[in-house]
């Protein structure tokens, strides 16, 4: 992982970022809000992942499809029939609002990603150790749960190839598959409950917990978490009063869209998308002075 100005500040702080960008991720399905997301989340990812990151994305963009074909097979609603199937119309805005959902869960996973690689284990612990344990050891868990199941897929496979097992025609690779992923999925259910009775048994949990690690919030801190914590508070106090709410299908009667009236934004929509992009490129920015300032420092050195 390359130098972050993030991972370099108060647990705290980092954590905050990424609820805000999840949350205001979650909390509204404007496709500007996600288009910008999603931006930011994919750059942020690729500097801290590098071209590793690449391949991650391609491989979630699956998601797209899959869930514009779910949406557009089960919801009938929108103005723009394009054909019939057993009597139900196929819609264009079912088939967009799927595309947009599909969109809004990469941003999101894109973000968690991020916040696997800055928030530690051992610090996920410490921020929730002494006030919520149980939740905090849980958190963890969740966080590491998709790179360790990479892992262990891919431990797996190999020593299945090394035995021979790696199917031969289409059906037989299917079973080998599964029967991978089986396996994979029961180890780490076994570690799962390994490790919870491991923590119990040592006392986690139990009347206050101290950790050999310790994080002091820093003057660097403060105005980080004051811009983060009034950027996300306007964005989701404008959210909540219904600035750039969006809807997929028509409304009234009308044929048009709001989809197709997204960028027609007025001026409160315009701040919104203005604070949620300053938001979302926060870390990306504050990157960016670091470098400025270390290159001044080394060239009056």
């Amino acid at each position: 992982m390359t130098y972050d100005s993030l991972n370099d500040l108060h647990p705290l702080t980092a954590f905050l970022f990424f609820s805000y960008a999840e949350i205001i991720t979650m909390s509204t399905d404007n496709p500007i809000i996600t288009a910008i997301s999603l931006t930011a989340a994919g750059l942020y990812s690729l500097r801290l992942s590098g071209k590793k990151a690449l391949l991650t994305i391609f491989k979630i963009c699956l998601i797209i499809p899959l869930t514009g074909a779910v949406n557009f097979l089960t919801v009938h609603t929108g103005a723009h029939v394009l054909f019939y199937l057993n009597g139900n119309p196929m819609t264009l805005e079912a088939m967009l609002r799927g595309f947009l959902n599909g969109l809004i869960i990469i941003a999101v996973i894109l973000w968690f990603m991020s916040e696997n690689k800055i928030i530690t284990d051992e610090k996920m612990i410490w921020l929730f150790g002494s006030v919520a344990p149980k939740t905090g050891l849980t958190i963890s868990m969740m966080l590491r749960y998709i790179p360790m199941l990479k892992r262990r897929f891919t431990e797996v496979h190999s020593a299945e190839i090394a035995m021979g097992h790696d199917g031969h025609s289409g059906f037989g690779k299917m079973r080998q598959s599964a029967r991978e992923f089986d396996c994979v999925l029961t180890w780490s259910l076994e570690t799962s409950i390994e490790r919870g009775n491991a923590m119990e048994e040592r006392g986690y949990g139990i009347g206050k917990r101290t950790s050999y690690m310790r994080y002091h919030i820093k003057k660097s801190d403060i105005p980080v978490i004051a811009v983060e914590s009034v950027l996300a508070s306007v964005c989701l106090f404008l959210i909540i009063k219904g600035v750039g709410r969006f809807t997929s299908y028509p409304m009234g009667g009308r044929k048009k869209t709001s989809l197709m009236m997204a960028f027609s934004a007025t001026g409160l929509e315009t701040l919104l998308y203005l604070l949620a992009a300053l938001l979302f490129i926060l870390p990306l920015c504050m990157d960016v002075v670091s470098e400025i300032r270390w290159k001044r420092g080394d060239d009056n050195a």
